[in-house]
């Protein structure tokens, strides 16, 4: 019996540690139009915004999927702004521009998708990540 709950909540473990180390998607702002690039990381529960501002200095702003309200992308040309909305922070995190037209619509249908399955309880889990990410790109394009 007791056995049976070690490895019960050792497959519990496991699942949280590949939902926490498997990054979905990430994408940087674009050199020349940003000398110190930011970095925007999706996993299946959260997204990292790193902004980098000098040499060497940094900050990561974290923000749970399930605290997302809105995603917005603004483009012009080939670059484009990504901003977030969310639920319960005091401030919005501040907009990435100067990325990719492709990576922030790419972003903005993840953040989408993943906004969708979390509102519905999905576990994605338990599915592998390339057929995952293509459902949830494929809900996050009929989204928004």
């Amino acid at each position: 019996m007791e056995e049976e709950k070690t490895q019960a909540e050792l497959s519990k473990l496991d699942a949280l540690h590949k939902r926490a180390t498997s990054v979905l998607f990430r994408c940087s702002t674009m050199f020349p139009f940003d000398l110190f690039p930011n970095t925007l990381l999706i996993d299946h529960n959260k997204v990292d915004i790193i902004y980098r501002t000098f040499f060497g200095n940094s900050h990561t702003v974290s923000i749970p999927i399930a605290q997302l309200n809105y995603v917005g992308v603004e483009s012009v040309f080939f670059l484009a702004t990504l901003k977030l909305e969310t639920i319960g922070l005091e401030q919005n995190p501040a907009p990435l521009a100067m990325l990719g037209t492709r990576d922030a619509e790419m972003a903005k249908n993840i953040l989408f998708g993943l906004m969708a399955a979390e509102k519905h309880d999905i576990d994605l889990s338990a599915i592998p990540d390339e057929q995952m990410l293509a459902k949830v790109i494929e809900i996050g394009r009929a989204a928004g």
